[in-house]
Parts: structure tokens; C-alpha cells; sequence
């Protein structure tokens, strides 16, 4: 689907108010921001489920993942740049190419240990 209709898609159903902005559903919007614009700059996505998905690409600069599922996930090329990583389990993820610059990974779980001095 082109960006733009992604885009357009996604301001009508918040238009129409399918997706509210209601504190209860900030996550389940977040989710429903990243897969249709790929991007989720910024997000609140704390404790999240996405494991075993394909998330080539996709921007999560800026965004709270502590403690989120991201086990066997494809993240080839994605942004994570100053993104909160604290006790994720990254176990089986795909970070190839990934731009991890300013990332926490605080206490994840992975294949390897991190020296963070922010830890």
C-alpha cells in the first residue's frame, strides 16, 4: 500500500473516531500507527507483543519498548535510535543493519550481553 494512502487511511479512521485517543487504547493505536505507516516515532509501546513479526523498516526512533515481546521479529534496517530497549527480549530478532544508536538495552534478553553504561 503506498505511504500516502497509508496515511490518508489511517487520519480517517482517526477522523471517525475507530481509533480514539483515549489513554486505555494509546497502545493499541500505537500498534495500529506502526503497521500502516511503518513509523511509530515517539511511541508508548510498553510491554507489547511483537513477536514473530515482520517489521523491516520500520521507524521506532524516540519509542518506549520496556519489556516488549520482540523475540524472532525481523528488524533488517529499522530505526530504534534513542529508543528505551529495558528488558525487552530480543532473543531470535533479526537486528541486521538496524541503526541502534542511543538505544537503552538495559537488561534484555538476547543472544548477547550489552555493556550499557546506562544500566
Amino acid at each position: 500500500m503506498d505511504y500516502c494512502v497509508k496515511k490518508l487511511f489511517l487520519l480517517l479512521l482517526l477522523s471517525f473516531g475507530l481509533i480514539g485517543t483515549a489513554p486505555a487504547n494509546i497502545l493499541d493505536n500505537n500498534i495500529l500507527k506502526m503497521k500502516i505507516l511503518n513509523n511509530c516515532e515517539e511511541c508508548n509501546l510498553q510491554g507489547v507483543d511483537l513477536s514473530n513479526k515482520y517489521l523491516r523498516v520500520v521507524n521506532l526512533s524516540g519509542a518506549n519498548l520496556r519489556d516488549a515481546n520482540l523475540s524472532g521479529s525481523d528488524f533488517r534496517l529499522a530505526k530504534f535510535w534513542n529508543a528505551d530497549l529495558s528488558g525487552a527480549d530480543l532473543s531470535g530478532a533479526d537486528l541486521r543493519n538496524a541503526n541502534l544508536r542511543g538505544t537503552i538495552l538495559c537488561n534484555t534478553e538476547s543472544s548477547s550481553d550489552t555493556d550499557d553504561p546506562r544500566c
